[in-house]
């Protein structure tokens, strides 16, 4: 799985496409029995707050990528 957590942790490039992220976080989800009791407005409201803490992760991180910042890098981690 290569969520935006595991490439600010991991450090690694950008997949090419997102059915690379997507698919094993959607398979991920899908075993844990409380995501499926979930209603569809809080499976809404869930997807918004993971998609709002993974642009954070990914900013800060290619961010500090570019800039060569190790302390930054680190943080991310």
């Amino acid at each position: 799985m290569r969520s935006a957590a595991r490439l600010g942790y991991h450090q690694t490039e950008m997949p090419a496409d997102a059915h690379t992220i997507m698919r094993p976080l959607e398979q991920a989800m899908a075993r844990i029995p409380a995501f499926a009791q979930m209603t569809g407005p809080e499976k809404h409201k869930m997807h918004d707050w993971l998609v709002c803490m993974g642009g954070f992760v990914l900013t800060n991180y290619m961010d500090a990528k570019q800039r060569k910042d190790a302390a930054g890098l680190a943080t991310v981690k």
